[in-house]
C-alpha cells in the first residue's frame, strides 16, 4: 500500500510540474520563476508560500498583458 502512495505522489508531482510549466509559459516569466515554483513542490510546506506569491504575480502579469492587448487593439484601429 505504501508503494502505491509513493507512486501516486510521484505522478502528482509530475502533474504539478506540468501545471507549473503551463503557467510559466503563458505568463512569459523568466526561468527562475519556473524553478522557484518547482522547488516549492519539493520543500515541505513551502508550496503554500510559493503558491500565494505566484498567484499575486500571475494576477499582476495577467492584468498587464490584457491591458497591453487592449492598447494594441486600440492602436490598430
Amino acid at each position: 500500500m505504501s508503494v502505491a502512495i509513493l507512486i501516486a505522489h510521484g505522478w502528482l508531482y509530475v502533474v504539478y510540474l506540468f501545471a507549473d510549466f503551463r503557467l510559466w509559459s503563458i505568463m512569459r516569466w523568466r526561468p527562475s520563476r519556473f524553478l522557484l515554483i518547482a522547488l516549492g513542490g519539493i520543500i515541505p510546506f513551502m508550496s503554500f508560500v510559493v503558491e500565494h506569491r505566484m498567484q499575486k504575480a500571475a494576477m499582476t502579469t495577467h492584468h498587464e498583458l490584457t491591458a497591453q492587448q487592449s492598447r494594441e487593439k486600440e492602436s490598430a484601429r
